[in-house]
This record gives C-alpha cells, structure tokens and sequence, in this order.
C-alpha cells in the first residue's frame, strides 16, 4: 500500500471521513512501531483462528480495558465497567463500512447465541452525529439481538487502536483485553465457538 488515499481505500472505502482514515492510519503506525514481543500467537492460547484478512492477535501481556463513556441506543451512558464479569467481544464499526455491514447479521446470531450473564457483544458505533442514525440502521437490517452502542465522544477508539474496520476485540471476565481482529469474520465459525467458550468457562473474578 503507498499513500493515504491507497491505505483508506482499501481497508475501510474511498470516501471515508478524513478523521476516521486519519485514525487507521495512526492505528497503522502504532503497529508498525510495537516489539514483536507485545503480539503473541502461541500455542498455549486456546485457539487459532483466521479471517480473509488476518490471524486473531493475541496480546502478551494483557493490560485492562480503559474505562472510556459510550452512549446505549435506550440514551443510557456507560462503560464497559457495566459489562465486568462477562467475556465481551467489542467489535467497532460504522454505517458506511460496507464489511461491517456484511458482518453485523453474524454478530446479531452470536448474540443470540450466547449473550447473557457470561457474554455480550458490544456493538460499539463510530458513526457521527447521535445515535439514532446507527440504531435505525441496524434495525432496518433487521437485527433485533444486538444492542448499538455509540463512541460519541471518540475516546473509545482512541483507548482501542483501529487498524482498520470493522475490528473487534476480544475482553475477559476481569475487563483485560486479550487480543483482537481486523476485518469482517465469520463469528459462527467452530473455532470462534472454542475460543470464546475458553474464556466463558474461566473463573468469574471476585
């Protein structure tokens, strides 16, 4: 890839917002810049698994979350300490990224699935503007599982680097982030069903 306009256009669609290709690039560089030894893919996690992208990136060694505000489509502003005790998958799109679009009805099923007391995705918006837009948009897809949440004030993925969009990362019980994925994946995959079952089937802090 050469140049911004080759990088905005091939991760996330030509005519993006300037801030948010501004911020993959940044996202781009700070990957760049980390020691081989902060992204680990060894054997002793419990799976292995791949988009058409890239391979899940586990992180060595895993830090907590930072507690930054995000917006419920109810109008309920929280963080992601309302989720603790709960493995979450946070998974950050927009309304005009058209793999995050192709994505979403697999994240809807997965919330389905397995959201609970033990699980939850949370998908987080970075849609400008409130969050009525990004809510409609989901329910005109006709995804009734999901719970849109909105980055209103861009901390969020400022705290959580994006490489690219759509990416997700993957928290555990205690509010560590564990890894993440660029790139739209197939979430009812049997080697997702293994990894977020290791997690789930941990401990619940105390």
């Amino acid at each position: 890839m050469t140049g911004q306009s080759m990088i905005c256009g091939q991760t996330l669609r030509e005519n993006m917002k300037p801030a948010a290709c501004l911020a993959v690039l940044l996202g781009l560089v700070f990957l760049l810049a980390r020691p081989p030894e902060a992204v680990a893919h060894g054997s002793d996690h419990p799976a292995a698994f791949r988009n058409s992208r890239q391979q899940f990136t586990y992180l060595s060694p895993v830090k907590p979350a930072r507690m930054t505000p995000i917006l419920a489509e109810d109008g309920d502003l929280l963080d992601l300490g309302r989720f603790r005790g709960r493995v979450i998958l946070l998974n950050f799109w927009a309304t005009w990224c058209p793999p995050c679009i192709r994505e979403l009805p697999a994240l809807d099923r997965l919330q389905a699935r397995l959201g609970g007391a033990d699980f939850t995705v949370v998908a987080l918006s970075i849609d400008e503007g409130d969050i009525a837009g990004p809510a409609a948009f989901v329910r005109r897809l006709g995804l009734r599982n999901l719970t849109v949440y909105l980055d209103f004030t861009g901390t969020t993925s400022e705290a959580f680097p994006l490489y690219g969009l759509p990416i997700t990362y993957l928290l555990d019980q205690r509010g560590n982030v564990v890894g993440y994925i660029v790139g739209a994946t197939d979430w009812d995959s049997p080697e997702v069903a293994r990894l977020l079952s290791h997690y789930v089937e941990q401990s619940p802090p105390r």
